[in-house]
This record gives structure tokens, C-alpha cells and sequence, in this order.
């Protein structure tokens, strides 16, 4: 079957589908890490203030920790 070359537009589909399932995976690897070690200093302007990332960090080690409990027990 002959190669057939896909309309430019699908490019543009794939690569933005790629960008926001990496960068939805990314901001909430990033909330984990700054929960769990607490690496967003208190003082940080905007929208790293350490309400949201490290409440979903807290919450994911939170987690973590009672799979772990259950499992032991």
C-alpha cells in the first residue's frame, strides 16, 4: 500500500495532543516533587504559591503512605 501523506493539520493535531497529555503529566509530577520534599519556597510570587502544589503533593504521598500501610498489614 502506497504511503500517503497526511494533511498538515493532523501534524498540528498530534503534536498539540502530545504537548497537553506530557504537560498535564508534568504539572502534577511537579506537584508531587514539591509536596513531598517541599522544594516551592513559601515566598514565591503568583501561581507558585505553595497552596495548590503541595496540597496535591501532600495528597499523593498521603496516599502513598496508606497503600503502603495496607499492604503491610
Amino acid at each position: 500500500m502506497p504511503f500517503r501523506a497526511k494533511p498538515l493539520w493532523f501534524f498540528f493535531l498530534a503534536c498539540a495532543a502530545l504537548f497537553t497529555v506530557f504537560g498535564v503529566a508534568g504539572v502534577f509530577f511537579f506537584a508531587v516533587v514539591a509536596g513531598w520534599w517541599d522544594i516551592v519556597p513559601h515566598n514565591a510570587p503568583g501561581f507558585l504559591e505553595p497552596g495548590a502544589f503541595t496540597a496535591a503533593g501532600v495528597t499523593g504521598y498521603e496516599w502513598l503512605r496508606r497503600r503502603r500501610a495496607a499492604r503491610a498489614s
